[in-house]
This record gives C-alpha cells, structure tokens and sequence, in this order.
C-alpha cells in the first residue's frame, strides 16, 4: 500500500511540474514569480516553488533574485530555458538545401541555404545534409559558448518534395524526384541523432504549416494555401490543421490530366524565353520589367491554372485563400485571371492574401512547428 502511495505521489508531482514547465513555455520570456505561477496553475505557493526549483535543478528553467525594493524580500524569478536543447529543421529539394537551427521556442539561432546541387537519390541528399547540419550546430554552439552535451538536439524536422507513407517513415511514389521514389530518408537520420522525435513531411504542408502559425493563414479557419512556383500545388486547411486526405494528397490536382498544369507550366516558361537553369526566377524577374512575352506568358499560365483552383475553391468552400511560390510576385498579370475566375463563385466570400512567410523559410518554419509538437514535455 505504501509503494502504491509512493507512486501516486510522484505520478502527481510530475504532472504537476510539467503544467508549470507549459507555463514558462508558453510565456517562454516572461520570468514568474512564485506567486504569479501559482495564480497560473492554481497550485499552491510551496508546491510551485519546490517544483520550479526543482526545474531549475534538472535546467529546465533559470532563475535570479528579484530587484530590492523599498520594503521586503526582493521575490525570485523564473522562466523557461529555451537552450536546454535545439531543433534542427531541414528542406531539402533536387537542387539544394535549407538548414535551420532554433531554441526551444523556435528563435532562430542559424540559418543557411545552398542551391545549385543535384540531388538525385536520397543518399546523395543525406551524404550532404548531415556533415551539413552537424556544421551549423557546431557553429551555433561556439557562438554560444556551450558544448555538445549542452546544447542536445531535442528533435529533427525534414521538408522535401514527397508524399511520406501511411506510417509516415517512407516516401511513396509521389515525389517530383525520380531517384527518390521508394526511399526512406528515416534510418540514416535516426543512425545520426538517435531516438529524438523525427518528423519528414511534404515542403508545402509544411510551408502552410508555417503560414498558419505566423503568415496569412493565422486567422483563417477553412483555407486552401497555393504554393505556384516551379510546381504548382494545393493545400487544404480546416480549423487550424492542414488536411491531408486518406492517402495525402487532398487537393493535390496539378498531375490530374483535365488540368495538366505541368504543361501549362513548361508552355508558358517557353512562351517567355525562359532558361532552362533558373527558368521559373527568369521568367518572373522577365515578366516584372515589362518584357511583353513574358507578361503575356504569365497571364496565360493564371488563365490555365485558374480553372483548378476554382474547382478546389468550389469544392472546399475556403474562407481565406494565399497565394505563395514565385508566379504570385509577378502581380495581377499573373493572379488576375486567377481573382476573375473565383469571382464567378461569390469570389467577394474569398479573403484572398499573398502569404508572408518567405518561400525559402517555409519548410523550416513549419518544420521546427511539428517538431516542438512532437517533443514530450513531461518531467
């Protein structure tokens, strides 16, 4: 009876470190007195000040003697230490990669990105990206002043052109990649940061995921987030949640041949005189200096695109609509027709938005997102 006692106890004191850890995550840079977590957690004062020193024991928080006042005992502070660990994010392509490197509450503390690579197997792509990341940990670790143990990896998010399988481990069929269809980018990163939470996701779920929590999607409850660059690509969301369908690709119509928006995409990047090595960026930059094949170009290629995302418009009925990728910077030559073909469905019902998370960021972002969800804050 007494052991069942004994594991009640700590079973309770658990729980209830962990809702004072949710506190000081959720105000990761406010410092708490005793008394404010307490009114925070409805825990009493002496519980809340053992278990918050008990956080900063395990370095889970920091603390610091108040400012003497007037009258009294200056009372502590507390907060959240958002370098008890870091979250690695990567967005990976056929040609390059992004590497971003955050605290515990998504702050950037690194950032690169290289293109111009040919990444044409998923063992190419982890022979670069490992060395890679390990480069800009080490980096963020003597700006720091810290060392390895210091400074863990508290979780891994990857972003790249696939659809992951069912158990979401494995890439399926659905990536734009040849090489990499049937591949797994899984064991080689569990080899490297071993049982970590690893999360490998779509690049524009994630981008939407991103867009969510800090872009054009913030307030929108029933959205569908275009991604028109290079591939053109369609995201659902409902209540705050990116929608992925049964077998993933919800909304996903571009590779439908009614639509064929590959061809239309390669037409209009050959209308505009657009080379193949940058052709997508050329043509944009083309057609925003006025050149008039490429104005003409993109105004074709929103007229063939439009017709999907009205459909999908249709079909999903979205309160809010953003636009992201490279096409949608061109302006109205571009989103034009796009705007007159949702009109004909009550387009005045559209919040229609250009997204404002940079392209480049988005995988990352919504990649370091997953990942602190996925971390089990328990103690």
């Amino acid at each position: 009876m007494s052991d069942l006692d004994g594991s009640a106890v700590a079973s309770l004191r658990r729980l209830n470190a962990s809702k004072v850890l949710s506190v000081l995550r959720t105000e990761a840079y406010r410092k708490f007195t005793v008394r404010e977590m307490s009114i925070a957690t409805g825990l009493s004062r002496p519980t809340v000040g053992r278990l918050l020193d008990d956080l900063v024991e395990v370095g889970w928080a920091l603390d610091v003697e108040g400012t003497p006042g007037s009258t009294g005992r200056p009372a502590r502070r507390y907060w959240f230490n958002r370098l008890r660990g870091v979250i690695v994010s990567a967005d990976v392509g056929p040609g390059g990669a992004a590497i971003m490197i955050t605290d515990l509450v998504g702050s950037e503390l690194a950032w690169v990105l290289e293109i111009g690579h040919e990444f044409t197997s998923v063992e190419i792509v982890v022979e670069y990206l490992l060395p890679a990341i390990d480069a800009q940990l080490e980096r963020v670790r003597l700006d720091l002043g810290l060392a390895v143990h210091e400074l863990p990896v508290r979780a891994v998010s990857l972003a790249a052109p696939v659809m992951p399988g069912p158990d979401g481990t494995h890439i399926e069929v659905l990536s734009i990649v040849e090489g990499w269809r049937g591949a797994s980018f899984l064991p080689a990163l569990r080899e490297h940061f071993g049982e970590v939470p690893i999360h490998i996701n779509n690049d524009v779920a994630l981008a939407a995921e991103a867009e969510m929590h800090v872009g054009a999607l913030a307030t929108a409850n029933q959205a569908v987030f275009c991604m028109l660059s290079s591939a053109c690509l369609m995201v659902l969301v409902h209540d705050g949640v990116v929608h992925l369908g049964s077998h993933h690709p919800a909304g996903d119509i571009g590779d439908l041949p009614e639509y064929a928006w590959k061809d239309a995409i390669f037409g209009a990047l050959r209308d505009a005189g657009a080379s193949p090595s940058n052709s997508v960026q050329a043509m944009v930059d083309a057609a925003l200096a006025g050149e008039p094949a490429a104005v003409r170009a993109s105004t074709q290629l929103g007229t063939e695109l439009a017709r999907g995302i009205r459909d999908v418009a249709a079909l999903w009925d979205p309160d809010t609509i953003v636009f992201a990728g490279q096409f949608p910077t061109v302006g109205p030559s571009f989103l034009g027709p796009i705007e007159e073909a949702l009109l004909e469905l009550g387009g005045d019902d559209f919040d229609l938005r250009t997204t404002e998370v940079p392209e480049d960021r988005g995988g990352c972002i919504g990649g370091t997102i997953k990942a602190l969800d996925a971390i089990d804050w328990t103690v």
